[in-house]
């Protein structure tokens, strides 16, 4: 029969015919077609079947219903998702929307149900019992959520068409689809199709955007905004009809104004109900069918309500609150005001229209007043203002609201001229607060500023003594008496301490004026009218009473001139911002005006160089994403440009800009080559690689200047190392032009000697070598040696160094006649054995041989070996030398032992390994006992969610509280604790040894600082760790296994530790932001110093690292010895080093050397003009490119020197890129809690660990359709997998609640990253195994993470830790994550606060602001961010849906009460039969499946259920269990049940326990059994076997989770306990002499459960009581 085309369908019909097919699948599926024939009869013909049943035809009926049962329930699964089958309920049968329902699910095509696919596990094909019904939502049109894919996947299909009206083809395609067809059949009036818009309509929008609040509002918005794309993209005679994917597509163009306005009304929740109220009125201007103003009207209302009142200049907690709400709203109302500048025209996207523009330009005006008025309350009324300092910044708060007026526009003359006469009336009412109201400057006629008394006590100001000075005027203005020359123009001293908070009170005006030039006259990066801008002129300027102009700080003050002129790159850099086009005349103009303060050539250059460096930073701030062809294209156009412009620019400005596009695009051009030619990145397209390089080879050729190439060498050996170029030199396409003639030369693989860096005395000891190599006699050489005055040690590491670079690495070389002799090595290795400040005569043999790798080959020499490994391998035979000859040394005897003699260090805690640190908080909080107000006598709790807390006094809970960090319940009442808090954990699960796992598991590790160590350092002392740890297992691998955790082979330690070294030198290039040659020339450095530096005063650490104590502070010393001195000024360092190994003679003058690292770069003076300034060397130098890396470097450094401005005020910015790399890894956390929804959604109860192990991501991915579904899993899959290689180092040691067992996760989880050959089991949250990964992500991000850092920013801001929104996980979006992307968002906020300076006569120095970006830090991402709660939601395997969770979630939807013990006997007499049990049974347990998702009514009788809920037509067989069974009894009757049924098989010879676990079947000795029997004859064995087999079904067959810290087998223990506790803790009737050991013994345990139970009942048996 043709089901689709009958009408009139009945939901009976419609069933039956869906699993009927089901069935056909299912028989179609068996390969052997006789047994597909009879598979019912046959699997009913079973002897247990037909045992459990009675008879052939209940056991035939009981199968039929075990295998259609399944399929009913994947059908009603299917049906009332969403609550889909309340639509019959709602519409009579033969209502169109009944019939349409029946019609799309009697569809295969429509609504997919296949038993292959949906009702068995995916890879094991097991078929599944239970099927879980999902239910977001209460739909109103008819499988809306299929609709909605269906819909999405057309639009995608519909963008990829040529065509500008993509909804329409859309539409027309969804009317021929299927379910288009079945919808057009029953919609076919406008009543109807306004009726199923409607119904469509709500459940789109609680699909996509979940808010009942907002419905209306949503609604309208998406109407009005479809009406708009109609408008916008079709003619105008076509009638507008909205249609289902219309509805799509006008979400999908709205998208970002909905999130806009979802934020806005979220800061200020009362604009929902007002803007119902303007909808209705129809009122307000903004209320439009034809254009979408939902998030203007918001923004309206939400910006009125921000007036400054007068409450606010009053309270102090009331302009905090107004400075928080704004803080909120910054992102919405930027995005929208950002958006209405960058409209672009888009057919997919509603942009703003008439309406919304006027509106928006009153709220940019009335946003940029309240903008201004905070910032002035931040910068002038702040806390650092105390007393009479801040009532004067308050009282100016009105005034300036009132002066800003209606029209605030701060890119135009007039608002600018407000702040000026402001800022200037601020000072004055200053001035007079400060020195007086009558206390005027006799020269200046305005307040008194810094008052000077000159020797005939007049008094003025000192900025017009200073003026008139300038110009020979030393004559006081009022007398005319004539000061002495030498007379110190001074502040008087009884004015200090009023000048000192006058000047402070000034600060912070000009901090004002600063942030608002930043932020409001150049926002958007839109530059200021001209006006604006030659205002902004006169603040780095001041012409003198000379006529002279003098520089001065960026300021609307003129008493901050400068002694020696200074330029600032403050002004410039705001104009960079901009389109350097736009501000070409602008730019022009503050060159020549900076160029008249520089009268030597080389101060010009160096104004050239630091504009330049502007330049590149404008162009950084945008962030490089290589990945990103459209960023490509973008940097292959500014090469293009730039060729350009070397042709045809007139100016210098524009010869500049071309240097400096020149430079950008090179730089990146090194690095797409890197990325694509030699690490092979897949992300990269080669075509667009390819195009990049053919522009690269055009500027070089093209540009008439030899540097754009030269450049382009720099950068890649600079970044990426030497070894580097010279494989991108060997790629023929490359070969043609990299390369340029002179670095062509002879002598290139000639590879540099690091060692040079160890100094003078080295060179000479290896050039004498060198000359005995060729001939000479070895006693001038003995000379050498014994001519220097370095210690014994020096001059063996010296002499060892030189053998290894002239003798052993001429191994290297294919040619035998560039080896070494065997005569000239004996000859040596006489001299070095025969001289007697030599020591180590075996070591210098084997290395002469090339045979110093006895474990570790790594160490021998190889022909052709990689340049990359003689790197590496140099720094080790370094080490190996050091720790070799260096005498023992308490800073240095760690790495000695190690090296040297590695099972010493067998207890030892090694350095940088990771650590528990609870013990050290513990210990913190016990040393404060004794201070005042501390508690004398502190216990340490946990809250449900391991939070730590302290209670005092007895250390018992008395009362209850709040979590600080989650909000959980805290304490307890009466000495009680509340649920969930226990004594916290006491030990410490720190270890021993090297615990890090294989190297593998550090690919995508990140420089992160450790302890108290900076990541650079942190990176050197792991690195030299392992190296120490790899001489060691040199000559004793077997030692040095027995360090490491987890086990690894001796025969596999080399390898091991030689992956980790490599992986170290990664981490270090992170750290430092250098490439691999700088690093290795840093580790060279670093070792030299280990060789000669000697630690100030007595070293006291313990050598032995016997503690993590001491363990920290040998960290702290060996950093202050060893490496903060070199990372301290580490670019200068560097450079020194890197010029004396480029200008190393050895190197036989090598072209590529000195074009590397510009050791040959000679200035004419003659490059200096306009034409020619781009064949200056000196602006082509290499750069190192400010990071984020640079920026925690250039802080350290501060630290670590005590400056006063660094450490004291940047402790929150010292703390934020301290845990930066976590942080970063928020961003994603939205996304991971999406996908483990989709996740769960996909696998509820539909597949077991063993089956989800088995599929990896890539195949998960490739059998998704492309589409929307796919390209989503794939987007939230790399969010996920970019969370978690940020964070899984940290995550072994991280402990988490699952299922209210706190646990640790494995280290074999955390040691590999995510990708495509990772199991989706690690994407599943469960409370086991490797699902505990996805657990355990949330965790840490949500608790470790946001939480922890907000309790730190909380803490260091002084700030309420209590206070703050509180948000659940699953309720978040981005706006209430410490979000951000380190490049796209962090790096921009670096450049604007990185500032260069050029004083006259000096270098250019650059500098961080530092105070600001920590403030800019602050508002941007941490203020007003809510604490998280909640946990991740765990997907049930098949395997975990046990009798405990089927009870268990029972009892959340009704309370179970146990049945009395009369109606339990009356009801057990009833079921004489076992069939009658096995069929009331089976009724119980379907309908138990429909309680569990459905819930009832506790008084409700079961049978009532039965019958008027599921139609049974077999339900309870037991009249007295029909009359008095509750819905609340359900649980006690299915214990009742079973257990008759057990019995019932026991008595027949079969197992009741079939699926018990082998650990409890272990039979009792005779002993026992002769004991239990006695013991019988004392005991209730009936109520004792009913007890027992409870526990057994509900606790000991349990499934527990075995990783688990509090995890116990139960299995050794005495059954009595278990039983006797059980009973305890469900509020039971204790069993008599259950306790007695005389009755019930001790032997007895609970491996032996089943046997106990089965011999209770023969006991019974035997007493006739059955």
């Amino acid at each position: 029969m043709d089901i689709a085309n009958k009408d009139g369908l009945t939901l009976m019909y419609v069933v039956q015919a869906r699993v009927s097919a089901l069935l056909s699948e299912k028989e179609s599926n068996f390969s052997v077609s006789d047994w597909s024939k009879e598979w019912l009869s046959k699997e009913a013909a079973s002897t247990d079947l037909i045992n459990k049943t009675g008879t052939f035809r209940r056991a035939l009926w009981q199968c039929l219903q075990l295998k259609i049962t399944p399929m009913l329930a994947g059908v009603v699964a299917l049906a009332d998702r969403n609550s889909n089958l309340d639509i019959l309920f709602r519409h009579q049968q033969d209502h169109w929307l009944h019939q349409l329902w029946l019609h799309m699910l009697v569809s295969q095509e429509i609504t997919e149900l296949q038993y292959s696919k949906h009702l068995r596990s995916p890879t094991h094909h097991v078929e599944l019992t239970e099927i879980p019904v999902t239910s977001e939502f209460s739909c109103r049109m008819p499988f809306s959520w299929i609709i909605y894919d269906q819909v999405e996947q057309l639009l995608h299909n519909a963008k990829k068409m040529p065509v500008k009206d993509r909804t329409n083809v859309a539409s027309d395609l969804f009317l021929q689809s299927q379910v288009g067809k079945i919808i057009s059949k029953f919609v076919n009036t406008p009543e109807k199709t306004d009726l199923l818009i409607d119904c469509y309509l709500h459940d789109f929008i609680m699909m996509t955007h979940k808010k009942c609040e907002e419905m209306k509002l949503i609604e309208h918005a998406i109407k009005t905004a479809a009406l708009q794309m109609h408008t916008q993209n079709t003619a105008e005679d076509q009638v507008f009809k909205l249609t289902i994917p219309g509805i799509h597509a006008a979400y999908s163009a709205i998208l970002g104004r909905i999130h806009n306005f979802s934020q806005i009304v979220n800061c200020y929740p009362a604009a929902v109900e007002k803007l119902d109220t303007v909808l209705a009125e129809q009122t307000n201007p903004l209320v439009s069918s034809d254009e979408m103003t939902l998030d203007v009207m918001a923004l309206c209302l939400t910006l009125e309500q921000l007036e400054c009142k007068s409450s606010m200049l009053d309270n102090q907690n009331e302009r905090i609150k107004w400075l928080e709400q704004i803080q909120l709203l910054k992102p919405p109302v930027e995005r929208i005001l950002r958006d209405l500048s960058c409209s672009e025209e888009d057919s997919d996207i509603i942009s703003y229209g008439a309406i919304s523009t006027i509106q928006l330009l009153r709220c940019r005006h009335l946003w940029n007043r309240v903008l201004c008025v905070q910032l002035f309350i931040e910068h002038v009324c702040g806390t650092t203002y105390k007393g009479k300092q801040q009532s004067l910044g308050i009282k100016r708060i009105k005034p300036l609201w009132t002066m800003l007026g209606e029209n605030s526009d701060f890119t135009r003359a007039n608002s600018m001229e407000v702040i000026r006469r402001f800022l200037n009336s601020c000072n004055q009412s200053a001035s007079k607060h400060f020195f007086g109201k009558n206390q005027t400057c006799n020269v200046c006629a305005e307040p008194m500023q810094n008052p000077v008394k000159l020797p005939c006590e007049h008094i003025t100001c000192q900025k017009c003594l200073e003026e008139l000075r300038d110009i020979n005027d030393r004559k006081c203005p009022e007398c005319q008496y004539e000061y002495p020359d030498d007379y110190t123009l001074m502040p008087m001293e009884e004015s200090r301490d009023l000048i000192l908070a006058h000047n402070h009170y000034k600060q912070g005006c000009n901090n004002f004026f600063l942030a608002l030039v930043s932020e409001l006259c150049f926002a958007e990066d839109i530059p200021p009218e001209p006006a604006v801008i030659d205002m902004l002129m006169t603040c780095v300027t001041r012409e003198s009473k000379r006529k002279q102009h003098r520089t001065k700080d960026f300021t609307m003050f003129d008493d901050c001139i400068d002694p020696t002129p200074v330029v600032r790159s403050f002004l410039l850099q705001l104009l960079l911002r901009a389109s350097v086009d736009s501000v070409k005349d602008h730019l022009q103009r503050y060159f020549d005006q900076a160029k008249r303060f520089l009268e030597d050539p080389d101060q010009f250059m160096e104004l050239c160089v630091m504009y330049i460096q502007c330049l590149e930073d404008s162009y950084y701030s945008d962030g490089i994403v290589y990945q990103d062809q459209h960023q490509l294209r973008m940097i292959m156009e500014d090469l293009n440009r730039a060729l350009e412009m070397f042709g045809g620019g007139t100016t210098m400005v524009d010869h500049l800009e071309a240097i400096a596009l020149s430079r950008y695009g090179l730089m990146a051009v090194g690095t797409a080559m890197y990325k694509c030619y030699i690490e092979n990145d897949a992300s990269l397209s080669a075509s667009a690689v390819r195009g990049l390089c053919d522009a690269a080879w055009k500027l070089c050729d093209n540009s008439q200047c030899k540097w754009p190439r030269i450049f382009l060498i720099r950068q890649i050996c600079r970044r990426h190392g030497i070894d580097s170029l010279q494989t991108l030199a060997t790629i023929p396409y490359l070969a043609e032009w990299l390369l340029p003639p002179e670095a062509r030369a002879d002598g290139n693989d000639v590879e540099p000697d690091r060692f040079i860096v160890s100094g003078r005395n080295y060179v000479q000891v290896r050039e004498t070598l060198t000359k005995v190599v060729l001939g000479e006699d070895t006693r001038k050489l003995d000379q050498v040696i014994s001519a220097n005055n370095d210690p014994n040690h020096i001059k063996e590491v010296n002499m060892l160094l030189a053998m290894y670079r002239e003798i052993t690495m001429s191994n290297v070389h294919p040619e035998p006649a560039r080896h070494v002799n065997d005569q000239t090595k004996e000859r040596i290795l006489q001299l070095y054995q025969q001289n007697p400040a030599f020591a180590a005569k075996q070591f210098a043999q084997m290395m002469l041989s090339n045979q110093l790798g006895m474990s570790c080959p790594q160490l021998n020499v190889t022909t052709n070996q990689d340049r990359g490994h003689q790197r590496l391998a140099a720094v080790i035979v370094q080490a190996l030398i050091i720790l070799s000859c260096t005498p023992d040394n308490a800073l240095l005897r760690p790495l000695l032992s190690l090296a040297r003699n590695p099972q010493v260090m067998v207890n030892a805690y090694f350095p940088t390994m990771p650590q528990d640190d609870l013990s050290e908080m513990r210990e913190a909080v016990l040393q404060a006992r004794n201070t005042r107000g501390a508690d004398p006598n502190p216990v340490f709790w946990q809250c449900p969610n391991g939070h730590q807390y302290i209670i005092g006094d007895c250390g018992r809970p008395y009362y209850t509280a709040r979590c600080y960090d989650c909000g959980a319940n805290i304490g307890g009442q009466s000495h009680h604790a509340s649920a969930g808090n226990v004594v916290a954990r006491t030990n410490d699960t720190t270890r021993h040894g090297h615990i890090l796992g294989p190297a593998n598991g550090r690919r995508q590790e990140g420089a992160v600082p450790i302890r108290q160590l900076t990541p650079p350092s942190a990176a050197i002392i792991r690195m030299l760790t392992h190296i120490s740890m790899f001489l060691g297992a040199n000559h004793n691998a077997q030692g040095v296994s027995e360090l490491i955790q987890p086990d690894v082979l001796p025969v596999n330690v080399p390898n091991f530790l030689w992956d980790h070294i490599c992986a170290d030198m990664r981490v270090l290039e992170k750290a430092t932001g250098k490439s691999p040659d700088d690093c290795a020339v840093l580790l060279h450095l670093v070792l030299d110093s280990m060789a000669k530096a000697v630690p100030r005063g007595q070293v006291t650490v313990d050598g032995g690292l016997t503690s993590k104590q001491s363990r920290q502070a040998w960290e702290k010393e060996f950093a202050r010895v060893y490496t903060t001195p070199l990372l301290s000024g580490l670019e200068d360092q560097l450079n020194a080093a890197n010029n004396d190994i480029a200008g190393d003679e050895r190197l036989g003058n090598n072209p590529l050397m000195r074009l590397v690292y510009e050791t040959d770069i000679q200035e004419e003076k003659s490059l200096y003009s306009t034409p020619h300034i781009k064949d200056a060397p000196n602006l082509w130098q290499y750069r190192t490119r400010i990071t984020m890396e640079s920026l925690s470097q250039e802080l350290g450094e501060k630290i670590a020197a005590h400056q006063e401005k660094g450490p004291q005020k940047c402790k929150l910015l010292q703390a934020f890129l301290e845990k930066k790399h976590h942080l970063q890894a928020l961003r994603h956390l939205p996304a991971i809690l999406k996908l483990q929804h989709l996740l769960i959604q996909r696998y509820q109860h539909s597949v077991d660990r063993s089956e989800a192990i088995t599929i990896k991501i890539k195949d998960f991915l490739s059998q998704l359709p492309e589409g929307p579904v796919h390209n989503e899993y794939a987007s939230l899959i790399d969010s996920y997998a970019d969370a978690w290689n940020c964070v899984r180092q940290q995550l072994p040691s991280y402990r988490f609640e699952v299922g209210g067992d706190w646990v640790t996760l494995q280290e074999e989880f955390c040691s590999q990253p995510v990708d495509g050959d990772t199991s989706i089991l690690s994407l599943l949250p469960g409370s086991r195994g490797q699902s505990v990964c996805s657990v355990a992500l949330v965790d840490f991000l949500v608790y470790n993470t946001q939480n922890e850092f907000l309790n730190t920013y909380r803490g260091i801001t002084k700030q309420n830790r209590q206070a703050g929104q509180k948000v659940n996980i699953h309720d978040i979006s981005s706006a209430h994550l410490i979000s951000f992307h380190p490049e796209r968002d962090l790096l921009p906020m670096v450049m604007a606060n990185c500032n260069y300076s050029l004083e006259v006569g000096k270098k250019t120095v650059i500098e961080y602001d530092f105070a600001t970006l920590e403030k800019q830090v602050e508002e941007r991402l941490l203020k007003g961010k809510p604490t998280l709660i909640g946990q991740a939601k765990m997907v049930v395997f098949r395997e975990d849906y046990t009798n405990v969770m089927v009870f268990e979630r029972l009892k959340m939807k009704i309370a179970q009460e146990p049945i009395s013990h009369a109606v339990q006997h009356q009801i057990e007499d009833e079921l004489k039969n076992l069939a009658d049990v096995g069929d009331s049974l089976a009724a119980l347990d379907l309908t138990i499946g429909f309680l569990v998702s459905v819930g009832g009514q506790p008084e409700m009788l079961v049978s009532d259920f039965m019958k008027t809920s599921l139609s049974l037509e077999v339900g309870l067989l037991s009249a007295k269990a029909q009359q008095n069974c509750q819905l609340r009894h359900v649980q006690s009757l299915w214990l009742l049940l079973s257990h008759t049924q057990a019995k019932m098989l026991a008595k027949c010879g079969q197992d009741p326990f079939t699926n018990a676990v082998t650990e409890y079947r272990e039979e009792l000795d005779p002993d026992s059994i002769q004991a239990l029997q006695e013991g019988f004859q004392h005991m209730n064995v009936e109520i004792f076997a009913c007890e027992l087999f409870e526990c057994i079904m509900l606790q000991i067959s349990a499934k527990r989770n075995k990783n688990a810290e509090d995890y116990v087998d139960n299995a050794p223990f005495p059954l009595r306990d278990v039983l006797a506790l059980y009973i305890e803790e469900k509020d039971g009737t204790p069993i008599t002499h259950l306790a007695d050991p005389s009755v019930f013994p001790g032997t007895v345990l609970v491996k032996h459960v089943l046997d106990v139970w089965k011999r209770a009942i023969r006991f019974l048996q035997a007493q006739r009581h059955y």
